[in-house]
């Protein structure tokens, strides 16, 4: 036996063969499940069971033994025969009953018996020594998410392993085993829109549902730049090409680019049907019928294509887990509304672009929800302020002026997102300057660079990015700190921890950036900590989903294993 698909399969038939209803194998790795596990610690579910607060072990199976390299997990259906009405023993205080899983001997007992005896039969397969070991809620394993990799089932809206045959009565134990091993696929989630387990339980302790993206994010192909767009194969170099037309965000042209033509687009457009590819204009000659690109952009360059950072159809939220801050922004841009604020100090705020939908409201075409409004709602319900939303600011000047004196004396702050960048469609700075001041206009940060901050008569204005990603980090890392000292607090620097890479990159000098971590362990002598795969400044998971930031300062060129940065967390940030 040398073929890891016939001892896969030998191994698979002995756990059978035991009196095991399910079986499935997975790969020993880390995984991400953590994050409920973290939301579920914070929220102090795990009461005095405080091994439950090792979280590295968990995520983690190698952190045991490193040697481990498959794990097999083995479900048993524990149903009876009994078949009680449970609907008469919820209504009677005078009466109780027995779960079913507690009813004879314990099943820890039993299910070591049956994996002492299969570990013993999978080591006699193999010609040489290996190494095994099982569990049966013994020690630190997320069995649900390990049996949803092997394919035994998948985690439903009860919070229980469902299998399709079986059910969702099903025992789980494991045997980790030092050797590779033919891995199932991962069961997909088959709940839909299904309650059945909410609408039967007896003591309504299942109360709410998962939160499910029904639209992608962003929900159309754009441009993530300032720039020209291009036909699918442009391949020439330093070409002259003709511009035939413009597109603005929130704009919905059916636009066919052919390989000799271009079109002008601007940040956050819809891209024509046939590009997928922009040239930012910094990397261009124009006279506004042709165009020379002086630097060939790569396929896919600059563009931010539909469902990259949420797909349709992905949980955003699962029952239990705590709304903050950090995913505010989430809800909103998917469609989803309200929070409400109460502070004191006078704060406007607008957002701004011709793209915004109201998420109240059914998306429209070309169109993307209005997740800044909801976010700085979010951001600013803090003691010391009372914020009001003032409406979306249209891509011109004459509107943004109306709307500006209409408000100002009668806020403290007056709070943007969006139009303070270089693009044709950026009118906010050259308004602050043409009629109060500004104290300083681009920072050399990323993501970030079009923070502007000013002052008109006696309303200061602070003018962020319309990228969430750049709100979100700015406020917390800088505006939240000046707001809370105009309200008499001393100017202070957010709380940081010293923090070790896992990863390598490298970096532009002379420019300050924020990477979007997530932290894999945490101990009395390191906190460790890794890259959050989607770093665009559009991304609004890379906040929803990951626990903080580093700042690479700087003079950093190039990022090593084990290097040590100042760690933001985001708890601490957006509190």
């Amino acid at each position: 036996m040398s073929n890891n698909h016939n001892i896969t399969a030998e191994i698979k038939s002995i756990v059978l063969s035991s009196g095991f209803d399910l079986v499935g194998v997975s790969k020993a790795k880390r995984l991400d499940d953590d994050m409920y596990l973290r939301n579920w610690i914070d929220n102090n579910y795990q009461a005095e069971m405080t091994y439950m607060e090792n979280i590295s072990k968990r995520s983690d199976i190698r952190e045991i033994n490193a040697s481990f390299k498959s794990i097999i997990t083995c479900g048993i259906n524990y149903n009876s025969i009994e078949n009680k009405n449970t609907s008469e023993y919820a209504n009677n205080q005078n009466k109780g009953w027995i779960s079913r899983y507690a009813t004879g001997d314990d099943y820890h007992k039993l299910l070591e018996r049956k994996l002492k005896q299969i570990s013993a039969q999978i080591k006699n397969l193999y010609n040489r020594d290996i190494a095994t070991k099982y569990y049966v809620d013994t020690g630190p394993v997320l069995e649900r998410a390990y049996a949803r990799n092997a394919g035994v089932g998948w985690v439903g809206k009860n919070s229980c392993v469902i299998n399709r045959e079986v059910g969702s009565w099903i025992f789980l134990s494991e045997i980790l085993i030092d050797q590779e091993l033919d891995y199932d696929l991962e069961t997909k989630d088959m709940c839909g829109s299904c309650t059945r387990c909410i609408d039967s339980c007896p003591t309504q302790a299942i109360i709410s549902e998962k939160v499910i993206s029904k639209i992608n994010l962003p929900p159309f192909n754009n441009s993530a730049v300032d720039g020209y767009a291009l036909h699918n194969n442009y391949s020439p170099y330093y070409k002259k090409l003709s511009i035939i037309d413009k597109i603005t965000a929130g704009e919905n042209k059916k636009k066919i680019i052919k390989k000799n033509e271009a079109v002008r687009i601007f940040t956050g457009a819809k891209m024509p049907s046939n590009s997928k590819t922009v040239v930012m204009q910094e990397n261009t000659i124009s006279n506004n019928k042709s165009l020379q690109i002086l630097k060939k952009p790569d396929i896919g360059e600059n563009c931010r294509f539909a469902g990259e950072d949420i797909e349709k159809g992905k949980i955003i939220l699962n029952s239990g887990d705590k709304i903050s801050s950090k995913n505010i922004s989430l809800l909103a841009a998917i469609g989803k509304k309200e929070i409400k604020v109460k502070e004191k100090l006078r704060i406007g705020f607008f957002t701004s672009g011709n793209e915004l939908n109201d998420p109240s409201e059914k998306l429209k075409e070309s169109k993307i929800n209005n997740s800044n409004k909801f976010a700085l709602h979010s951001l600013l319900k803090q003691d010391f302020f009372d914020s009001k939303f003032l409406g979306i600011l249209k891509d011109s000047r004459k509107h943004i002026i109306k709307s500006f004196m209409k408000n100002i004396n009668k806020f403290s702050v007056i709070i943007t997102t969006g139009g303070a960048s270089v693009g044709d469609e950026d009118h906010l700075v050259k308004i602050l300057h043409d009629y109060g001041s500004i104290f300083f206009w681009k920072t050399a940060i990323k993501p970030g660079r079009p923070l502007a901050i000013g002052k008109i008569s006696k309303t200061i204005f602070i003018c962020l990015p319309g990228n969430p990603v750049s709100v979100y980090l700015l406020f917390g890392m800088i505006v939240k700190p000046f707001l809370e000292f105009l309200c008499g607090s001393k100017l202070k620097t957010p709380d940081s921890y010293e923090a070790k890479v896992n990863f390598k990159m490298k970096k532009k000098t002379e420019r300050l950036e924020w990477i979007r971590v997530n932290v894999i362990r945490d101990n009395k002598k390191d906190l460790w900590v890794e890259k959050y795969p989607k770093q665009g400044s559009g991304m609004i998971s890379s906040i929803a989903y990951s626990d903080g930031i580093i700042e690479i300062p700087e003079d950093v060129k190039e990022i090593k294993i084990g290097d040590k940065f100042d760690f933001y967390s985001f708890d601490n940030l957006f509190k």
